[in-house]
């Protein structure tokens, strides 16, 4: 996977499209795989035991956590430091979300 994904990166930047294309090529990557975890498990379920679509959790939390992961990764920092700067960013954005979507129900 991970030759797979160097012979891409390789491509692209020798047919012109550069770093900043990257980015974005790495962000949609982590959102499809984010969207995809966060909301599979509620796919796999029958129709009747399906709970309600919450936007805020199904896709705004996938794709802000997909985007802090693309810039946290571009940082190329040592991988210790790449997973506690995503922990702690994770949490906070959990944590701004649900007072957001608590703070929208009253």
């Amino acid at each position: 996977m991970r030759c797979e994904l160097n012979c891409i990166k390789v491509f692209l930047h020798l047919s012109g499209f550069g770093l900043i294309n990257m980015f974005w090529l790495n962000m949609i990557l982590n959102a499809g795989i984010f969207i995809g975890v966060f909301n599979l498990p509620q796919l796999l379920k029958p129709k009747e035991q399906r709970k309600p679509w919450n936007l805020t959790f199904s896709l705004v939390l996938p794709i802000s956590l997909a985007l802090l992961l693309t810039v946290i990764d571009s940082f190329r920092l040592f991988f210790a430091y790449q997973l506690l700067l995503f922990m702690g960013g994770a949490a906070v954005i959990y944590w701004l979300l649900v007072k957001w979507n608590s703070a929208n129900r009253n």
